[in-house]
């Protein structure tokens, strides 16, 4: 889980999101907030 860790956390640093994320559910969360790289650039 932690290798899976520091990709999501990564992203979640470019979308800016709040540090208080359930990492047990950071599969999902990323899969809802952006599924594509491309995603991520549009959120900003």
């Amino acid at each position: 889980v932690k290798s899976a860790k520091s990709p999501a956390q990564a992203l979640y640093k470019d979308i800016e999101i709040e540090s208080e994320v359930d990492f047990n559910n950071l599969d999902e969360v990323v899969v809802i907030k952006s599924p594509l790289p491309p995603k991520v650039d549009d959120l900003k």
